[in-house]
């Protein structure tokens, strides 16, 4: 019979992390164009860095899609979005892209 192994920090790291991401994705999902409460997009800019340090394409358009939805926030009226919205979300994507290594 096999000893089942302590997690390390890394892979409950990781999981924490997957764990965000999907809570993350289900707010998205759930919630209409104009109505994410500050709360949630606060959450934005963290999980944009994770995504930026996966150095992949598919990191790259997780950051942008997350870009994406706080403009499509700010064109659906939520006031919200100004408190957030900045230089740096911009910056992050950037910042995604050009460690993802893909040249479109």
């Amino acid at each position: 019979k096999e000893i089942p192994r302590k997690k390390s920090h890394n892979q409950r790291h990781n999981s924490k992390e997957i764990s965000w991401l999907k809570w993350l994705d289900a707010r998205l999902e759930e919630t209409p164009i104009g109505e994410l409460s500050s709360k949630v997009m606060k959450q934005i800019l963290p999980i944009m860095n994770i995504y930026a340090k996966q150095r992949s394409t598919k990191g790259a358009e997780n950051a942008k899609r997350l870009l994406d939805r706080i403009l499509e926030e700010a064109k659906g009226g939520n006031e919200d979005v100004n408190r957030i919205l900045s230089t740096k979300l911009c910056n992050t994507v950037l910042s995604a892209w050009a460690k993802s290594g893909d040249v479109r």
